[in-house]
């Protein structure tokens, strides 16, 4: 199994609602947060590559009626896409196609929050927001241990990326099935508190490029194969064009 390309999915992931990803709970200090969202060394929250890969992969985990798939099978798409354990990697399997990179605010988002511009006006904290939640108990409709959550705001944009290898012909099905996970992503939410409303995210300014070894050989640019929307990409016209590019190489 040789190394064929990569293909490389840039864009921007918007938050359409507010959106926690859990950080430490080791560190808080009485009349802070006590959920808080996981942030940089310098305090910006992120959103980690782990988290995102993990939605996608459960999410096309419940599509095929499967509960953490780890069988490492060769014809196991999850499993080939995602990665399994060590032990159940084979020479048939070859390396994990998907790296997906942590993904970062924006410079216009982090200039907006900064400085408490358009949508982030009333932002409370620096790069974030609060909102007290309560469990209640149905018996006697009593709030319950009311805490409060650290939300990123609706409107925060993040860069994404991600890193698909191709190694063989098959890998062209399985870059598709990747592109399903993504639609249900938006169907769905990331992080958590998702059936309260959090984590409603969308896809936008979609780049998908290519680097053959022809194109590392040379000037290691990718080839530009779609530049548009998630909801515009046609998946037949961009598996031909894939086709085609490898084919010629």
């Amino acid at each position: 199994m040789r190394l064929q390309g990569k293909l490389f999915i840039s864009g921007k992931l918007t938050a359409l609602t507010g959106l926690h990803i859990g950080g430490s709970k080791t560190d808080v200090a009485i009349g802070d947060i006590d959920n808080s969202v996981v942030k940089t060394s310098e305090g910006v929250p992120y959103i980690p590559g782990s988290s995102l890969k993990g939605k996608i992969r459960s999410l096309l985990e419940k599509r095929e009626g499967r509960d953490l798939c780890t069988c490492g099978g060769k014809d196991c798409k999850i499993c080939v896409v995602f990665g399994t354990a060590a032990d159940k990697r084979s020479e048939e399997t070859g390396p994990t196609r998907l790296i997906v990179r942590d993904c970062h605010l924006t410079e216009e988002t982090k200039r907006k929050m900064d400085n408490k511009e358009g949508e982030f006006r009333e932002l409370e904290l620096i790069y974030t927001e609060s909102k007290w939640e309560n469990l209640i108990d149905r018996s006697t409709s009593r709030a319950l241990h009311p805490r409060q959550t650290e939300r990123v705001p609706q409107g925060a944009e993040f860069e994404f990326q991600m890193v698909f290898n191709l190694m063989e012909k098959e890998d062209i099905e399985r870059f598709e099935y990747l592109i399903s996970g993504l639609f249900l992503l938006e169907d769905d939410y990331l992080g958590g508190s998702g059936s309260r409303g959090y984590g409603r995210v969308e896809f936008s300014d979609l780049q998908i490029g290519i680097k053959t070894m022809k194109e590392y050989e040379g000037t290691n640019e990718p080839i530009q194969l779609y530049t548009g929307t998630l909801k515009d990409l046609n998946k037949d016209e961009f598996k031909d064009k894939l086709q085609k590019k490898l084919e010629a190489e």
